[in-house]
């Protein structure tokens, strides 16, 4: 669970509750206006099909298309979902590029489907 009793965390929904039933890409999430430690929370809902996995990696760049984003070191990734759940991956952001790239890879049989929200959760840069 994460605390914010200052309100100085930014919550950004960067993929609204969507079934996903292929594998995914999320580019383009600019990180140049956060400090510090950066997490992302995964939700998984309900699951579907024969032995359902997801997998999610984390990776950046300076191409908000996620062209040229490369894994961080080391790796950020969730523990592989098979059902139901929730993780919080973190990252610094100083060992970031300026974009996130979120990699969600589905796996299984008959039409391996997972509900999934993600929202990032970071210390917003203040302007003067």
């Amino acid at each position: 669970m994460i605390t914010d009793p200052k309100n100085e965390l930014t919550f950004t929904s960067v993929v609204s509750a969507q079934s996903k039933n292929a594998n995914f890409t999320v580019t383009g999430i600019d990180l140049s206006q956060y400090l510090g430690q950066v997490a992302l929370i995964i939700n998984v809902g309900t699951t579907s099909g024969t032995n359902p996995t997801l997998d999610v990696a984390l990776s950046s760049g300076d191409a908000n298309d996620g062209s040229n984003a490369v894994a961080f070191s080391p790796a950020v990734a969730a523990v592989q979902f098979t059902a139901a759940g929730q993780q919080i991956l973190t990252f610094d952001k100083r060992s970031a590029g300026r974009y996130l790239k979120i990699a969600g890879t589905i796996g299984g049989t008959n039409t391996p489907t997972a509900t999934v929200s993600m929202t990032l959760v970071a210390g917003k840069r203040v302007q003067p």
